[in-house]
């Protein structure tokens, strides 16, 4: 073998080992389990109160269980509001959602929640982002007062703020 096959031999292996070493990589990274949390609030027809939804999905490729649902104060502080009773396992690509009892300690009328989050059973916490938490806040908000707005209407029912704490 001369200097050159050698050379060349030597180049092929070093990238060929790159490559499979950047798809291993790559792997591993995408190999991990991951919670997404999104609200959504809507309204039926009729005069029908809204109704308030956490949807968790699990977006990795992990099968992943979770035992907490809270918020996060601003303060930092998590606080527990209840223990999931849905089907705390989710497997890749799988998500459940549920509709909060303690909807008025989400929604605070004084904003002293930052976010909702879940703990999984590792202990991990998975926070809902800032940004999805505010829309979520002001979607539940504009669909309350659309319903008493609705109810004063054709009710000449009062105080359209009450369930708003205003």
């Amino acid at each position: 073998m001369s200097f050159d096959a050698t050379f060349a031999l030597a180049l092929y292996g070093a990238v060929v080992a790159t490559v499979v070493a950047v798809l291993q990589w790559r792997a591993q990274r995408s190999d991990r389990a991951a919670l997404r949390l999104r609200g959504s609030v809507w309204t039926l027809p009729g005069d029908s109160e809204p109704t308030t939804q956490v949807r968790i999905a699990n977006v990795g490729r992990r099968v992943i269980e979770f035992d907490q649902f809270g918020v996060e104060k601003k303060s930092g502080e998590l606080v527990e509001l209840w223990h999931i009773a849905v089907d705390r396992r989710l497997e890749e690509a799988q998500s459940v959602a549920t509709s909060p009892a303690e909807i008025d300690e989400m929604f605070d009328p004084h904003k002293t929640v930052r976010t909702v989050y879940v703990r999984d059973t590792t202990g991990r916490i998975w926070k809902m982002p800032r940004g999805e938490f505010k829309r979520f806040r002001a979607s539940h908000e504009r669909a309350w007062r659309a319903h008493y707005r609705a109810r004063k209407e054709l009710r000449g029912e009062s105080n359209p703020e009450r369930r708003l704490g205003g």
